[in-house]
């Protein structure tokens, strides 16, 4: 029954020892040597782009952060119950959720070409009216059925 258990059943046998000899030359080393060539390979591929990508974020921060800066950017958000963008409030920067809403637009798309109203508020551009399915504005749909008028 000694000889079923192999090397195991001499004395002096090491439990942690391995079973498998990979030497550098058999082919199963060559194998070895390859395989971890390629994962030599994908880890160096892996870190180069996250460099590349880190270092593109930087930079590309930076220059923001200039072109903010110089007035150049606005932070602002998309209102969707007016349906345009509007600049962002201090408290909407802090907050971690909220904060995600905010991107960098230019002046002109915030406050409408530069052009103000009284007081120095941006005025913004008429809104569209919105038509009903027979091609009516709604505004005009909306006084014709309180008035009585039936269509």
């Amino acid at each position: 029954t000694r000889a079923q258990y192999g090397s195991a059943s001499r004395p002096g046998y090491n439990p942690y020892q391995g079973y498998m000899d990979f030497g550098a030359d058999t082919p199963a080393g060559e194998a070895r040597a390859r395989t971890e060539r390629r994962r030599m390979q994908w880890t160096l591929g892996c870190v180069a782009t996250f460099v590349l990508g880190l270092s593109a974020v930087t930079l590309s921060a930076r220059r923001d952060n200039r072109r903010l800066e110089s007035g150049e950017l606005v932070e602002a958000y998309f209102n969707q119950v007016t349906r345009r963008w509007e600049k962002a409030s201090p408290s909407m920067k802090r907050d971690p959720l909220l904060s995600t809403l905010v991107h960098l637009k230019s002046p002109e798309v915030v406050y409408g070409h530069g052009l103000t109203g009284s007081g120095g508020q941006p005025r913004h551009a008429p809104r569209r009216s919105a038509l009903t399915i027979d091609g009516r504005r709604a505004s005009d749909a909306f006084r014709d059925r309180q008035s009585g008028a039936r269509s």
